[in-house]
């Protein structure tokens, strides 16, 4: 079964929900032993590119932003656009 907590998803106005499963990076040493989670990380394989009526869309997710590899297959695969939801919690 694979870990749905490693995916993103956009949603267009008909309702249709494409998705986009974490390539990068792999690594038991951000995914397990945390002390606010504690899930096992399923990688994707694919860099799936979407069509919308604002241009081609690619997706990726937190950390991947460190991974220009990411952001170059979705490139190379036709991506106008990429999305890059990520967070950072820093303490104050």
């Amino acid at each position: 079964m694979q870990n749905e907590l490693n995916l993103i998803c956009m949603a267009y106005p008909d309702r249709r929900v494409v998705k986009y499963r974490r390539t990068h990076p792999r690594g038991p040493w951000i995914y397990t032993g945390g002390k606010a989670w504690e899930f096992q990380y399923v990688a994707g394989d694919d860099f799936p590119v979407f069509d919308t009526e604002h241009g081609k869309v690619g997706l990726a997710m937190c950390s991947e932003i460190y991974v220009p590899e990411v952001a170059r297959a979705l490139a190379l695969r036709g991506a106008e656009i990429v999305f890059f939801p990520e967070g950072v919690a820093k303490p104050v």
